[in-house]
């Protein structure tokens, strides 16, 4: 029988009918039913051997089973001691576009080889040393997308792994004007931030890949109305934000003169 760490399994036994007393040991003690029997062994961290031996007047028997236990493997990412470490939310690892991931892990209950412990995507894939299955850490290098990352541990009972997935944050953009209102022909200026982001395209009322480290940009005089629309993308997706800035009308002003003629000459 195999089990996970801290798992539970059913052990039953079924003694002749002159049985007179049955006794557990190894994994067990005490007393046990000389009639059929069943008990549940709970919180199970290592392979244990079960033994009930059982007397009758003609002699005693014993009999043993084996419940084998996988490793414990855990792991996971630090909580963020600055803002580019890794942040759980919600039940999903985040973190910064460029920033560096911190693991943690903790094994129990492998064997001494050392290749008993292999990580998958990080360390190299190179297994652990004995002296690492204890809970330690190890910084990653810095993320640009989306990473997964396992740790496989193997012992007698067979393999447990864990793995884990760290998600860059999803892309935030802020695009303002000073003036959303100018008169006509007159400019105002675009600003913007962005923050995990990969590519930044404006369009409508502009055109072409922006900074995605924010920037500045002058709209130059304008005579009507225009939407100015900035599109970027990230790992974690892409994200528009919008700006409308309003050219007010000409102001047109018409005058009229009025003339008289008289035989004299003519009056303005």
């Amino acid at each position: 029988t195999v089990v996970s760490y801290n798992g539970e399994s059913k052990l039953s036994w079924a003694p002749s009918s002159d049985t007179t007393s049955c006794t557990a040991s190894g994994g067990g003690s005490g007393s046990k039913s000389i009639t059929t029997g069943q008990e549940i062994v709970r919180g199970l961290q290592k392979t244990t051997t079960y033994i009930i031996t059982c007397t009758g007047p003609g002699g005693l028997i014993e009999k043993s089973a084996t419940v084998k236990v996988k490793p414990y493997v855990d792991l996971f990412a630090l909580p963020p001691a600055t803002a580019n470490e890794t942040e759980k939310v919600a039940g999903q690892y985040k973190i910064v576009l460029g920033g560096t991931p911190v693991l943690s892990w903790s094994v129990l209950n492998a064997d001494g080889a050392t290749d008993s412990c292999t990580p998958s995507g990080w360390n190299d894939g190179k297994p652990l040393l004995r002296s690492e299955f204890v809970t330690t850490s190890k910084s990653l290098s810095p993320l640009n997308a989306h990473a997964t990352y396992s740790l496989s541990c193997t012992n007698e009972a067979g393999t447990a792994e864990d793995r884990m997935t760290i998600k860059i944050n999803a892309p935030t953009v802020t695009l303002t004007a000073d003036t959303t209102s100018v008169e006509y022909k007159g400019n105002t200026i675009l600003r913007w931030s962005v923050t995990d982001v990969t590519s930044c395209t404006a369009s409508n009322g502009w055109s072409g890949d922006k900074g995605v480290s924010g920037g500045t940009y002058d709209t130059g005089a304008l005579t009507s109305n225009h939407i100015y629309r900035l599109s970027c993308t990230g790992p974690g997706g892409t994200i528009s934000k919008s700006v409308t800035v309003e050219a007010r009308p000409l102001r047109v002003i018409t005058l009229y003169f009025r003339c008289s003629v008289s035989s004299k000459g003519a009056d303005l």
